[in-house]
């Protein structure tokens, strides 16, 4: 029995035992599901946290109104903008059906029915309507509706993001009344359709427009409830409103006007309780007169009335300054036509009295030798330095314009040279050994030579060529070199073998893994840092081919993008795959170009590990699915950029709405986001927009306007509004989230402003350009009648008052004065009327065969009997094809206008160059036209002075008191124009001028 209780006892100890193990055992398994499960909470914690501080920012930066209602209608969420349209804070509206607080009547079973339908269809639904605000006031806002469901399918949200577009309604109403009003008048009628619809427009009482002349006003135009009014004059009074708006150039007073300026008469007739003017001013910045508004209920919106006159303003501004100066024009003219009148008539009694005489023909030509001036010109167009030397003295016998150009010295100053002065001290000895061997006959010639030699300025010069010897009577009299500048080409080897060394550097201080391998994919060199990233030495490497490194499913795609990198010279393969020596596998980013290393094509690969970035991308995608429902329903883009990796991360489906580009596309340009996308000329913006945001403060929002490229390839414009979104361990700004909205249609109008202002501005600087070419002309011809009208006078009234006392030869005399000066004002005359026709399109253009040779030279045997003091001289060049020159071909042009060409140009030549000074005339004969060439040494022309040589009355600031009028190059150029050719012009001061005429044939 007892050993049977003992047997008992032992089996419940064993049992006890046994069961508190299982206990034990359970108790430990329950501790670690508990841990398990309070880290799953904790990160759910965490990624809520997150997402809510997401939702957050969005509703936080975006400028479009976003409303949260349950199924019912109820508010649930009202963002800040909402506030600030509505009047209402959130904590009034919150449970609220909306179309209690916010909906007209007439609106109300429309909301209802969408609200219907999105709970049917649950699609995203597009509509307007009107909000009425906490004050009373409507504003028409453009919504955009989706909806969140739950886990069975039911409608549980409706999200409404909305766009306030009154203000853009009503200005584009405005302004396209008053554009369609004034855009077809111009002139007087311009002013009465602008006050008129501008009243119209603005829906004020009065408006008006008017011309400042002296101390007084008079209105142009005046408009009250739609009606013109009789024009009126008025004094500026300081007690007008008036005063402060020519202060300031804007004046607006939004009520009470009468209150502020009791005492004047105009606004008490007016009835006027507001005021708003904008100064007109000319193209020095005058005020010329100013428009204005006045209604007799305060101003509703002064903001944008002032926005619409400011854009008016500049076309009223270039109206009025038009009417001015055309009424300036007109009086200038009455004077201009009346002095014209009175002068021909006495040119015209004087011209009845005049004898001319023929002045015997005289020709002087001298002829130079052709061979001499073809070997001079053919050694001084060389680019190689030609030089020879003495070798009884060293001296320099010649050397060419390179060879002066490239050592700075001029021809004097050869002169007074010798060999060893221009030879660089480490040449020196050598290259005089050189002379003496030549001197003694030892040595003839040298092939390859080469020497440094000193500029003028003291920089060295390194020259490679060959020295000969050339001999008189058997004995060595001097030598001729031909030398080649090889300055640059030694400076670039040693430039290349410093650049070899420094990229060697580079490659081992370089922060990602850098391989290059040959043309055949063979690895031969690697940096530190491919070495660690691959576990592979430096040996290993060398024994590899590129295709090796990587896994065997990406080795065919690496094979294609090398064969394509050395065809296109660079390329890029985006997350692939390379192996390790242990056998592991890491994501990367492989970017490679073909560059000449130590004078070998060698593919250079940059190996980036984006392990951390696959990582962040995982977790990001994650985020986005949460609130992918909120960002798709904002009518904007949404988005979050990476300021470290620059590329986008997250975008909504609202991209392919407005660019048509699908998030995953953008997302697959990587960092070549910007290059792909923004304009080129917008980049350097947006990329000091990245550093403006890297340092900005927590909810700071900045905003940037730039253009990205449509799917469709079409430019539109963007505004962003940008805001710290994540930071890194250290505090600095790592990704940000902003919103884009197209403001495309807004540029095209402000585009469309800015060209109408640019056109008022060209047609304004036209008009001046007029005046000033009128009032040179006034001045011009004044002086040039005036001075020989008065040699004429007083000649005629010698020989009227005194014949009888004057021999025979003083009379002569006298006529000779009267003819010559009636001949320059007669030349005068037809100049002009020669340019008016020019300048109307009237002049005649009659084609006709000519014998071009036979014209020329007897165009410069008569200007040559009247300048006696210069020599005039013809070279023909003719054309093979136009040879044999004995019989010259007649081609077709128009003879008149040919010889005011060729005479206006040979007469400048005379007249700008010294006595006894050449005037070459040169012909060169085409088969499709003919060229000519008038080349004088006189005085030349002023760089300042070629942009203008061509306009009519502009003479250069070196002529002096050398006669003229300024039209002689105008007329050559209107009469090359007409021939379909042109001219063009080389001078240089105190050297001379060489005018060049191309020609083309014409039929008849």
């Amino acid at each position: 029995m007892l050993s049977t209780v003992q047997h008992l006892n032992q089996k419940v100890s064993q049992l006890k035992a046994k069961q508190m193990k299982l206990l034990q055992e359970s108790k430990t398994e329950l501790e670690r599901q508990v841990e398990e499960r309070t880290q799953a909470l904790e990160q759910q914690k965490t990624a809520l946290k997150q997402e809510r501080n997401f939702v957050s920012a969005i509703l936080g930066v975006v400028d479009a109104l976003v409303v949260v209602l349950d199924h019912q209608g109820r508010i649930v969420r009202f963002n800040l903008a909402c506030e600030k349209v509505s009047g209402y804070c959130s904590d009034e509206v919150l449970g609220q059906y909306i179309w209690d607080l916010f909906l007209i009547p007439e609106e109300i079973d429309l909301v209802q029915g969408i609200i219907n339908d999105l709970q049917v269809k649950q699609i995203p639904i597009q509509s307007q309507n009107y909000w009425v605000t906490k004050d009373g006031r409507r504003r028409l806002i453009a919504w955009s509706d989706s909806v969140i469901t739950d886990a069975q399918g039911k409608v549980e949200y409706i999200i409404s993001t909305g766009i306030d577009i009154t203000d853009r309604k009503q200005a584009e109403a405005a302004l396209q009344t008053l554009v369609e009003g004034t855009a077809s008048t111009i002139g007087d009628d311009f002013f009465p359709a602008l006050v008129k619809h501008l009243g119209s427009a603005l829906g004020v009482k009065h408006a008006l427009v008017a011309e400042r002349r002296v101390d007084e006003f008079k209105t142009l135009a005046f408009s009250s409830s739609g009606r013109l009014q009789p024009n009126f004059t008025f004094e500026l009074d300081d007690l007008f409103p008036l005063t402060s708006l020519l202060e300031q150039g804007m004046y607006c007073v939004e009520h009470n006007v009468q209150e502020r300026f009791p005492h004047n008469p105009h606004l008490v007739e007016l009835q006027a309780e507001s005021f708003l003017g904008i100064s007109l001013g000319d193209a020095t910045g005058q005020c010329i007169g100013y428009l204005c508004i006045v209604d007799t209920k305060p101003f509703v919106d002064p903001s944008q009335m002032q926005a619409i006159l400011q854009i008016l303003a500049s076309r009223a501004a270039a109206e009025l300054a038009r009417k001015q100066a055309m009424e300036t024009l007109q009086m200038l003219n009455q004077g201009l036509e009346v002095i014209v009148e009175e002068r021909t008539k006495i040119l015209s009694q004087a011209n009845r009295q005049l004898l001319r005489e023929i002045v015997e023909r005289k020709q002087v030509s001298e002829t130079l030798r052709e061979s001499q001036a073809q070997l001079h010109d053919l050694f001084d167009n060389a680019n190689d330095l030609i030089q020879s030397i003495s070798l009884i003295d060293n001296r320099f016998i010649y050397v060419n314009r390179a060879w002066r150009e490239t050592l700075g010295y001029t021809e004097d100053e050869i002169k007074q040279l010798s060999i060893a002065d221009v030879l660089h001290p480490e040449s020196r000895r050598t290259y005089l050994q050189v002379l003496d061997d030549m001197r003694s006959g030892r040595l003839t010639q040298l092939e390859s030579f080469e020497v440094t030699y000193r500029t003028k300025e003291g920089a060295s010069v390194l020259l490679a060529g060959g020295v000969n010897c050339r001999f008189s009577n058997g004995r060595p009299v001097a030598t001729r070199s031909i030398f080649r500048d090889v300055t640059a080409q030694k400076q670039a080897q040693q430039a290349l073998q410093e650049s070899e060394a420094k990229h060697r550097a580079l490659l081992n201080d370089a922060s990602d893994a850098i391989l290059q391998a040959d043309t055949h994919g063979n690895l031969i060199e690697a940096n530190r840092n491919a070495e660690m990233l691959l576990g592979l030495t430096q040996t290993e490497i060398s024994q590899m081919t590129v295709a090796q490194i990587h896994p065997p499913q990406e080795q065919d795609r690496l094979r294609q993008a090398f064969d394509q990198i050395l065809e296109q010279g660079a390329g890029r393969v985006q997350d692939t795959l390379v192996r390790r020596k242990d056998g592991a596998i890491i994501p990367v980013d492989i970017t490679s170009s073909v560059i000449t290393y130590s004078g070998k094509r060698v593919v250079q690969s940059i190996i980036r590990d984006i392990s951390d970035r696959k990582q962040a991308e995982h977790s990001l995608r994650e985020q986005q699915q949460f609130i992918q429902s909120v960002a798709d329903s904002s009518p904007n883009i949404l988005y979050i950029y990476d300021l470290v990796e620059h590329r986008n991360l997250y975008a909504n489906r609202e991209v392919i709405q407005q660019l048509g580009y699908s998030p995953e596309e953008l997302q697959d340009m990587g960092d070549n986001f910007l290059q792909l996308l923004v304009h080129p000329e917008d980049l350097e913006q947006v990329n000091r927009h990245f550093c403006a945001i890297a340092n900005a403060a927590d909810g700071e929002v900045l905003e940037v306007e730039y253009r990205i490229k449509h799917a469709d390839g079409q430019w539109r414009w963007f505004n962003s509004r940008d805001t710290i979104f994540k930071r890194n361990s250290a505090g600095q700004a790592q990704q940000y989230i902003g919103t884009a909205q197209d403001i495309s249609d807004r540029k095209r109008i402000e585009t469309k402003r800015q060209q109408a202002e640019e056109n008022i501005r060209k047609a304004l600087a036209k008009e001046k350009e007029l005046n000033d070419l009128k009032s040179r002309f006034v001045s011009m011809t004044s002086h040039e009648f005036r001075t020989p009208l008065a040699v004429i006078s007083s000649s005629a009234g010698i020989l009227k008052d005194f014949s009888h006392k004057l021999d025979e030869a003083k009379k002569q005399k006298h006529l000779k004065t009267i003819e010559t000066y009636v001949q320059h004002t007669t030349q005068l005359l037809d100049d002009i009327l020669l340019i008016n026709k020019a300048e109307a399109g009237n002049l005649a253009f009659d084609p006709a065969p000519l014998d071009l040779i036979a014209f020329c030279q007897g165009l410069v045997d008569d200007i040559q009997i009247s300048a006696p003091h210069h020599c005039l001289e013809l070279t023909i060049q003719t054309a093979p094809s136009l040879l044999p020159p004995a019989h010259p071909p007649e081609v077709c042009v128009d003879k008149k206008l040919l010889r005011q060409i060729l005479t206006n140009l040979l007469s400048n030549g005379i007249k700008y160059s010294p006595e006894n000074s050449l005037v070459r005339l040169t012909l060169e004969l085409e088969s499709e036209g003919a060229i000519f060439h008038v080349q004088d040494n006189g005085i030349g022309i002023p760089p300042e002075d070629l942009p203008k040589l061509f306009e009519s009355f502009h003479r250069a600031k070196n002529v002096g008191a050398i006669q003229g009028t300024g039209l002689g190059l105008s007329i050559t150029q209107k009469c090359a124009e007409l021939h379909g050719g042109h001219i063009e012009v080389n001078s240089e001061v105190g050297v001379g001028t060489t005018f060049t005429v191309a020609i083309p044939y014409h039929t008849e």
